[in-house]
């Protein structure tokens, strides 16, 4: 045995696996005071230097324990398992491999970090793509997680990811550690989403998520009214244009804008929409009638969003021919704003546009559907008290406004 070498104990069998190579008179020296089930080998003396006798000394911490069944004359090849009588600490041997294999070291390795603390940071990685939005994930500094994948790298001996150009690659004992971290998940969730729905109190944490705009418009009213009424329940606003995942409880709650919301989601809608399109007054003036009465004549910029066509839309050529691209954008907030400097015609949600004193729908275009705003849940917490309010009570208030979203206020 060398020194450093790590003695792994499986806390089901009290088994200490010791791996490499054994050879007789080998002494091992190293700190003692590992966390959990991890303990690191202070000494290890055979009993004899002839190897002519069987037994010897294996130290954990400051306790020696007499060790039996061992031939440690001949040295043994690959690794050999020894378990720990509880009662006694003896130890003895029950056997070993003489065809131990990378893989087995690996495996013995990876029950050191079986733990969600070790395994997030390497799910979070991979998910990622690098340190840095791994870290943003996290919520934690990028140093951390670096700090934290290096620590663990050192540990087990290997590399876990490697570093190239496009970001972070799993290695082959990457994947291994990526498919523990998967299923270590995957049951800390449904354990927590068990717990959480056997919760009766209309207290504790509740997590919206929302596009940004939902909040600015009316989400963050309904959150103020519901918290006066419910003043125990702790809300977390999310907001956030991508979708946030609720199967893995990201957050517990999640109004959507959408005509297909998730089948796999317990959901209620909130209230239909319209759009039509809209224009700076002051910018309209500029053509006269010509918009209304003569709508072929008018040379009219039109705003497209990056995410459609970005060419005039058949509906506006249809009515304006000379209609041209006057800038594209990526948000809807930014697209108001270009609505409102007179840099043309913007299709918006009526709720944004009618509202607007500096706005007015161009004539000619009628509201059409737009997409549906839904509130959603994991389906296994739709009976949880704060979830289930709060959905109904969302529900009800959008409902009494469904006037102002499908633009006939």
């Amino acid at each position: 045995m060398h020194i450093g070498e790590i003695g792994v104990v499986d806390p089901c069998f009290c088994c200490i696996r010791v791996w490499k190579r054994q050879k007789r008179g080998d002494i091992g020296c190293v700190s003692s005071g590992l966390k959990d089930d991890r303990f690191r080998i202070n000494r290890y003396q055979s009993a004899t230097m002839s190897g002519e006798g069987r037994g010897g000394l294996f130290a954990i911490g400051a306790k020696e324990f007499p060790v039996s069944d061992c031939d440690h004359g001949k040295g043994v090849r690959g690794h050999e398992k020894v378990s720990v009588d509880c009662d006694t600490h003896n130890i003895r041997s029950i056997g070993h491999d003489k065809n131990s294999s990378i893989a087995d070291a690996s495996c013995a390795k990876m029950h050191t970090m079986e733990k969600w603390d070790d395994l997030k940071f390497v799910l979070a990685i991979a998910k990622a793509g690098n340190i840095t939005k791994a870290a943003r994930g996290l919520k934690v500094t990028h140093s951390t997680v670096s700090r934290r994948l290096a620590s663990l790298e050192a540990e087990l001996g290997t590399r876990l990811f490697e570093r190239i150009p496009e970001g972070f690659l799993p290695t082959a004992a990457g994947q291994e550690a990526l498919n523990v971290a998967g299923r270590v998940e995957r049951e800390m969730l449904a354990l927590d989403t068990s717990i959480t729905a056997q919760d009766a109190e209309l207290e504790g944490p509740l997590r919206i998520t929302a596009p940004q705009l939902m909040f600015q418009v009316q989400l963050a009213d309904i959150m103020k009214a519901f918290a006066e009424k419910h003043p125990r329940i702790q809300m977390e606003m999310i907001a956030a244009n991508e979708i946030l995942s609720l199967h893995r409880r990201e957050a517990d709650v999640a109004v959507r804008v959408t005509n297909r919301p998730d089948e796999a989601l317990f959901g209620r809608l909130a209230t239909r929409q319209k759009r039509t399109y809209y224009i700076s007054r002051d910018h309209a003036r500029q053509f006269g009638d010509s918009l209304a009465a003569n709508p072929s004549n008018a040379e009219i910029g039109c705003l497209v969003f990056k995410w459609a066509s970005q060419s005039v839309p058949k509906r506006i050529l249809a009515r304006f021919p000379n209609a041209y691209v006057s800038v594209m954008a990526d948000d809807m907030i930014a697209a108001h704003a270009a609505a409102r400097s007179g840099l043309g015609m913007v299709h918006m949600p009526c709720f944004m546009g009618d509202p607007d004193p500096e706005l007015m729908r161009v004539p000619g275009l009628e509201p059409e559907h737009y997409l549906d705003i839904w509130l959603l849940t994991h389906p296994e917490l739709k009976n949880v008290a704060r979830i289930r309010t709060f959905m109904r009570f969302a529900a009800d208030t959008f409902a009494k406004k469904s006037h102002f979203y499908a633009g006939s206020s």
